[in-house]
């Protein structure tokens, strides 16, 4: 179900493909030219897709390694390590533990947390 509400938040990879990626901090202004992606539109799907399955504060058992603490069960939490996020997706491209990542979805992620996280 969470994959169908992701695929039906999701723009089509025409519209992503044509997206520049924003910086690491975008102004209002550059963020009205990207995809309008939110944390209720997409954000929550993203991480419950590819993060919270070892990254949430309800698995105290099999986090598969990843630290207590480290949780991506809401948008506070997200914007709470944010930097993290960046580096270790987006950068790095050590997570999620084994990748499988669509580009378009990564095109997404650097647009949500350039312009989609709340303040």
């Amino acid at each position: 179900m969470i994959l169908l509400l992701l695929a039906c938040a999701t723009p089509a990879p025409s519209v992503v493909a044509e997206t520049t990626p924003p910086p690491r901090r975008a102004t209002a202004r550059e963020c009205a030219t990207l995809p309008d992606v939110t944390w209720d539109a997409w954000g929550d799907g993203f991480f419950r897709t590819y993060c919270t399955a070892c990254h949430s504060s309800a698995n105290t058992a099999a986090r598969s390694g990843a630290p207590e603490g480290i949780d991506f069960d809401s948008e506070g939490a997200v914007r709470a390590h944010a930097t993290d996020v960046r580096r270790v997706v987006l950068e790095n491209g050590t997570m999620p533990v084994g990748g499988g990542v669509y580009p378009e979805d990564l095109v997404l992620l650097e647009v949500f947390l350039a312009c989609g996280l709340k303040d």
